[in-house]
């Protein structure tokens, strides 16, 4: 194919800001011509899979079947995973310490790099912009302090789910909203998923309108741009956090946050980084105990932007570096 294009397959085209971002961050790390979907594209020269947690048979299977070269790039890999499978890959660079571990069972080529998403960096000032319009759309109070909530809404409860779990998520929204009415700041409930039935913005509604100072918050319901939550969370004082790409954007924007964690995404993110310390589970996290942390990172804001920005620095410098490794034949 004429100019050597190479499809990157990945979960996108969903509405996600998080799997969208790899959109801004692939073309910024590899100067090629690049065509991004959720399937292959027939009679494609080269072909990677990536980036994200979708190590998974319904992409493995598809790729298999294509004659050209593969690549495995800023992917998550399971503890179970056909290692045939990975096989095909002739790159495979992986996210995270567990990930290579897995993924070093069936490919000893493969090696660890930071999220491709750490090659992006927003802009406050146009994030700034942003905010005051959203706050000046819903006719509420911005504060000198802003805090942006990211709920991820796989969070809320299923058909499946057990009662048990159900009454965990209705207690965890108001525990978020006694941390909003009991913080001096403004919030903006930022939605990553955009999609039914996993709309981020159906769980920010839920914790939103069970504050009683809701005046001074403000919900995005907009198709937010994977650029646009990047511009947004580099222009606020902290983030509490729920998804992958949240938390990425906070730390490749020196942006103070509360990881609530609840998944093995962040987890091995955050222990890759050895930035445990930001985290809370989201089983054991309590109003208090996030209050306490937002003030934390509100008071020390200056320090912790110091601190996340070397963290960012070493991971865009790691990324260059793997870069140069990669051979695209």
């Amino acid at each position: 194919m004429a100019g050597n294009q190479i499809n990157i397959v990945g979960w996108y085209n969903k509405r996600n800001a998080g799997d969208e971002s790899y959109k801004l961050a692939f073309p910024k790390l590899l100067d090629l011509p690049l065509v991004f979907s959720d399937t292959p594209i027939a009679d494609c020269d080269q072909y990677i899979l990536g980036g994200g947690d979708i190590v998974a048979p319904c992409f493995l299977d598809q790729l298999d079947r294509i004659n050209a070269p593969k690549h495995l790039m800023s992917v998550s890999v399971p503890e179970k995973v056909n290692g045939d499978l990975l096989k095909q890959f002739s790159t495979v660079i992986v996210r995270d310490e567990q990930s290579l571990t897995n993924a070093l069972v069936s490919c000893p080529h493969a090696v660890m790099a930071p999220d491709f998403a750490f090659a992006l960096q927003g802009s406050a000032e146009r994030g700034k912009i942003m905010l005051r319009d959203c706050f000046l759309r819903e006719n509420s109070e911005m504060y000198n302090n802003v805090i942006g909530l990211i709920i991820n809404a796989h969070l809320m409860p299923t058909h499946e789910s057990n009662a048990a779990d159900a009454a965990y998520f209705e207690r965890f929204c108001y525990d978020l909203s006694k941390v909003m009415d009991n913080t001096n700041a403004s919030f903006i409930l930022i939605p990553f998923g955009k999609a039914m039935p996993w709309d981020d913005r159906a769980a920010n509604a839920m914790i939103a309108s069970r504050c009683k100072f809701y005046k001074k918050n403000a919900c995005i319901y907009s198709d937010l741009h994977a650029s646009d939550a990047l511009d947004i969370i580099a222009a606020l004082d902290c983030v509490i956090s729920t998804r992958l790409h949240s938390t990425i954007f906070a730390i490749s924007n020196s942006t103070p946050f509360v990881d609530i964690t609840h998944n093995h995404k962040n987890k091995n993110l955050l222990k890759t980084l050895d930035y445990e310390k930001s985290s809370i589970a989201y089983r054991q996290a309590s109003s208090e105990e996030i209050k306490n942390r937002v003030n934390e990172c509100i008071k020390n804001k200056d320090e912790i932007r110091k601190e996340l920005l070397l963290i960012a620095e070493k991971q865009r410098a790691s990324l260059q570096e793997a870069i140069l490794n990669v051979h695209l034949v």
